[in-house]
């Protein structure tokens, strides 16, 4: 089976600084896989090199075809979906004019969209300056969404929010996955990726250095304690 999401030897630099060194995986239809580390260990910077936001060297692959050579915009025209941990949502507009600007002018599933986040529903007009951090958190994976990406990456979804939020979050990537998507998330939650992945990767120092059952994250071995920093 053809991986959603293939990245192949994958390096990237943050800055002058290499900070990702020939990072391989696979991401298949309907899986969650979780890259997990401590601060600073190349997560967020990896899921930055696949969307093409920062200087890298290497292989990216959306259902086959090649993206390296393609700036952001193409690849997220293409399938690739990326909710940065920043939400970069805009203040200035309302819930409604942030979910069309996610869609790239297309027409997009509203209803779909306000299944996955009921809270959103009684907010479309509703300027996002009033929401609270989780909900703006909320609206910008539903942005991402409008555009009916086959990829998602989530960098730091449940970073800084409300347990009731963080819930909401993972039944909903439980359902984009339930849909066939492949997700990709960097996430320092135990608990969140536990309820959501399939797999968990382990990074440090711009590496993956191992593999880990999510729920082995909840009580873990201390190999796994020292990669996470705990």
């Amino acid at each position: 089976m053809i991986p959603l999401l293939a990245l192949r030897q994958l390096s990237a630099w943050h800055g002058p600084a290499q900070a990702v060194f020939d990072v391989s995986l696979d991401v298949q239809p309907g899986e969650v896989v979780a890259l997990v580390g401590r601060n600073g260990a190349g997560k967020s910077t990896l899921l930055k090199a696949a969307m093409g936001l920062v200087q890298a060297r290497g292989a990216v692959e959306l259902n086959g075809v090649p993206l390296e050579s393609l700036p952001a915009w193409r690849r997220a025209r293409l399938g690739l979906g990326y909710v940065p941990e920043e939400r970069r949502i805009f203040t200035d507009l309302t819930v409604r004019e942030n979910l069309r600007i996610g869609a790239q002018g297309r027409a997009f599933d509203l209803d779909g969209i306000v299944e996955l986040f009921p809270n959103l529903a009684a907010m479309l007009d509703r300027s996002a300056a009033q929401m609270s951090g989780g909900e703006q958190q909320m609206l910008a994976v539903a942005r991402t969404l409008a555009a009916a990406p086959k990829v998602v990456l989530l960098d730091e979804p449940s970073e800084g929010i409300a347990p009731m939020i963080v819930t909401a979050l993972a039944q909903a990537v439980q359902a984009l996955k339930a849909q066939g998507m492949a997700v990709l998330l960097s996430e320092q939650n135990a608990r969140f990726v536990a309820s959501v992945a399939d797999r968990a990767l382990l990074v440090d120092r711009g590496q993956v250095v191992g593999a880990a059952r999510p729920v082995e994250l909840l009580n873990p071995t201390p190999a796994v304690r020292a990669v996470l920093g705990l």
